[in-house]
């Protein structure tokens, strides 16, 4: 009879301690989850807006100040011309003196720089090596996923020259012989001109040839132009990569406006090939 009561206390310790970490799970997964649908609403305005950006005449003001609107930031870049380094004497801690050599820190002007805008979830988990995969795919069964929505311009000349916009995430794949963690995504690249006289383009939509490790991911290229479909381009459906306990089946959910217009050109190019 004693063993039996001096066994409540350590019962109601128990049940005590369960609710308590059953609690701060709960809790964290309520913070992850509506921290990742406010980034999720900052993204989709950013999306809303870039459907309507005058890529085609925009300056470094319009650049500057739409980062601004979307909390992004200039990011430094060295100058065309080579500032010289500068010396700067120290004394270490034995009281010798040295002197080093320092290169000037890089500029941004009116006329050359890049702006940058970052939207993401769960920036602050490691998401590499062994430990990233079991740390993603834990929080993936808890129905929590990183993704991140990233923006770029550079202005060059005082005008913008290029843009890039991605869209993805992390997911568990096999991509050839490689099985594990692959960026799944989507962006969309635009340019002040062709690339090249021989290569003219406005509109495309594919897969680019990578050199590093595995991405699935699909890439619009346009042309900065008044005429150029950007609201096709960036027709992008968020809620597939932050909706809980469901992520995107492919890139006509992620994309569905590229992705069509990928298909119909990959159409036309094997009904091409038929009739030669």
């Amino acid at each position: 009879m004693q063993g039996a009561r001096t066994s409540h206390p350590v019962e109601r310790g128990v049940r005590l301690a369960a609710w308590m970490l059953l609690l701060a799970l709960s809790c964290g997964w309520l913070f992850l989850y509506f921290h990742s649908l406010s980034q999720r609403r900052k993204a989709e305005r950013l999306i809303a807006d870039l459907k309507s950006f005058p890529f085609a005449t925009a300056d470094f003001q319009e650049v500057r100040d739409f980062v601004n609107r979307h909390d992004g930031a200039a990011v430094q870049q060295f100058p065309l011309l080579q500032l010289p380094r500068y010396s700067v004497p120290f004394e270490d801690s034995q009281g010798r003196l040295h002197v080093t050599n320092v290169q000037p820190a890089p500029v941004c002007t009116v006329r050359d720089c890049t702006f940058e805008i970052w939207i993401r979830t769960l920036q602050w988990l490691p998401f590499q090596g062994r430990k990233g995969e079991m740390l993603y795919t834990s929080l993936r069964y808890l129905g929590i996923r990183p993704w991140v929505v990233y923006a770029r311009f550079e202005v060059s000349g005082g005008k913008l020259s290029r843009s890039r916009t991605a869209a993805g995430c992390l997911r568990n794949d096999r991509l050839g012989r490689y099985d594990g963690l692959i960026p799944f995504g989507y962006e969309v690249n635009t340019v002040a001109s062709s690339r090249s006289a021989d290569e003219p383009y406005d509109y495309t939509v594919g897969f680019p040839h990578f050199t590093g490790g595995p991405e699935d991911v699909l890439t619009t290229w346009a042309i900065q132009d008044r005429e150029a479909p950007m609201r096709r381009a960036f027709d992008i459906n968020l809620h597939c990569l932050t909706a809980v306990f469901h992520s995107c089946r492919g890139f006509d959910e992620l994309a569905p406006s590229a992705w069509a217009d990928y298909r119909t050109r990959e159409e036309r190019s094997g009904a091409d090939e038929r009739h030669e």
